[in-house]
């Protein structure tokens, strides 16, 4: 029913949280698990 670059923003729209939380999670642990080995 929409337009092509609509639906993509909606996989964009859900991509970039399941990419981006890992990465902050990864940031904020590493330093965490670093300091304490």
């Amino acid at each position: 029913m929409g337009s092509h670059g609509f639906n993509f923003w909606w996989i964009f729209i859900f991509i970039i949280p399941i990419i981006i939380i890992p990465i902050i999670f990864i940031f904020f642990l590493f330093p965490l698990t670093a300091a304490n080995a």
